[in-house]
């Protein structure tokens, strides 16, 4: 194991060449140095680019990754398929999983689900508790605070530039 370290993650030997629009970063799996919360130690993890994109007891898994400037903090997740990159912040108690990617400056904090193919880009800011799954969009300076329901199983929802304070669902009904 390199030396590269925070409390509970390190950075592994094990390296890969992500080609990112044209553009090869290299990425480095992450292990476990403790036992936390599901994760046990020398569990081995996702991919992240430098040890600074991973803080407090977060956890990329499998084979996500996580690479540019983002961060993810808190006892969040980032597992599956899943990418979080460029300036993206996921805090709190978040979990993200299938093939999500989560980019530009995207804020995401509190306690949020986030699962399946869906795509969050711009200036989103969600804060507070909310699901989404399924085949969704979410872009340019859309905010949510509070509760947000978003499933796009039986077709694909995209939303943009909309504030929703309080509660908000949105269904695909195809």
């Amino acid at each position: 194991m390199k030396k590269s370290s925070i409390g509970h993650v390190g950075i592994s030997n094990d390296s890969i060449i992500h080609n990112h629009n044209g553009q090869q970063i290299k990425l480095h799996r992450i292990i476990a140095l403790m036992d936390f919360r599901d994760i046990k130690k020398g569990q081995i993890g996702g991919y992240i680019q430098r040890i600074e994109n991973i803080q407090d007891l977060a956890w990329v898994g499998e084979e996500a990754k996580l690479f540019g400037d983002a961060i993810i903090s808190g006892v969040c997740q980032v597992k599956g398929q899943s990418e979080v990159y460029d300036n993206a912040t996921i805090s709190g108690e978040s979990e993200i999983s299938g093939s999500c990617k989560i980019f530009n400056n995207t804020k995401i904090s509190g306690d949020f689900w986030i699962d399946g193919n869906v795509s969050i880009s711009g200036d989103v800011n969600l804060r507070g508790l909310g699901r989404i799954m399924g085949n969704v969009e979410i872009s340019n300076q859309f905010t949510s605070i509070g509760r947000l329901i978003i499933s796009g199983y039986d077709s694909t929802i995209r939303i943009n530039k909309k504030c929703i304070r309080g509660n908000g669902i949105y269904y695909s009904n195809d």
